[in-house]
């Protein structure tokens, strides 16, 4: 598979890819210090578990440059 335009992303969608990788608390919190973002939603355990969520977030800009 060449790409998939935005068009052909649908929510569900499975793409398998030969490297893998598995993204750690430490790789979330190097880069919210690296990017200098930091939101608590991000870093802070104690106050993530207050949210809906439920726990802390992956840096979103952390995942995009991870797929890109």
């Amino acid at each position: 598979m060449a790409g998939l335009c935005y068009e052909d992303l649908t929510p569900g969608l499975i793409i398998e890819h030969p490297i893998r990788r598995t993204v750690t608390e430490m790789d979330n919190t190097l880069f919210s210090a690296l990017t200098y973002n930091c939101a608590p939603l991000h870093i802070d355990a104690e106050y993530s578990k207050n949210s809906i969520f439920g726990q802390r977030l992956v840096n979103s800009m952390f995942l995009l440059a991870l797929v890109n």
